[in-house]
């Protein structure tokens, strides 16, 4: 299946082939493309052509005289031909090591995040069984200090925050520069982010829910 991209320009299909012709009432230098069809490719086939104004009738012409032998009026010019091809496409640009890269960050730092939950979750857990046994005079600040349990708290709201803000950049830097990413690294940037926002989020509710049992428990427990 034959297709000219302009009006002026004007593709039958033929036995032979395909029959080319320029609209004549259109002059000047012309340029159009044949969008081909088929059934295993397409294909584009650049066309040319230069369209002469027609020469101006003699008043003789005009009074239905002939003109005296050889001096025939020249016939008028059409020509179509194949142009230059078209140029190819401009490669495609590599796409940016930073997306990628921050996506990896947020991840590691998800990882770390629920890593020091289960720690800190662990110790607050045996602080209060601590708190249980030692019975009445004891306080629960006393065995949450001696298990240990604040710093892998505060260590795990630092890094599910740091998972989410780097996942942040890594989504604003594939929206903002998506035409140098190629389709596989923002692909991977995408899973990478997904993946640290479903670790961190749960993370930082969790340890967010342990702070604030520890500040209220401990003034009266």
């Amino acid at each position: 299946m034959a297709r000219a991209t302009h009006g002026w320009l004007r593709v039958e299909e033929s036995a032979d082939g395909l029959d080319v012709s320029v609209d004549p009432s259109v002059e000047g230098r012309l340029s159009g493309d044949i969008a081909l069809k088929g059934v295993a490719a397409d294909a584009v086939v650049h066309v040319q052509a230069v369209v002469v104004p027609e020469r101006e009738e003699t008043p003789a012409e005009r009074m239905g005289e002939s003109p005296p032998p050889g001096r025939e009026p020249p016939p008028r010019d059409v020509r179509v031909g194949p142009g230059p091809p078209p140029p190819p496409p401009p490669p495609p640009r590599r796409g940016s090591a930073l997306s990628p890269a921050l996506a990896a960050a947020a991840l590691g730092t998800a990882v770390a995040s629920v890593i020091t939950r289960v720690m800190a979750a662990v110790r607050a857990v045996e602080a209060v069984k601590d708190r249980v046994t030692a019975g009445p005079g004891s306080e629960l600040r006393t065995h949450v200090e001696a298990v240990g349990t604040v710093p892998p708290l505060v260590v795990c709201l630092i890094t599910s925050v740091a998972a989410l803000v780097l996942g942040a950049l890594a989504r604003h830097e594939l929206r903002a520069r998506g035409e140098r990413h190629t389709a596989r690294s923002a692909g991977a940037a995408n899973a990478l982010t997904a993946t640290a926002r479903m670790l961190a989020v749960p993370a930082l509710t969790l340890a967010g829910l342990i702070g604030l049992a520890y500040l209220v428990a401990r003034g009266q427990w």
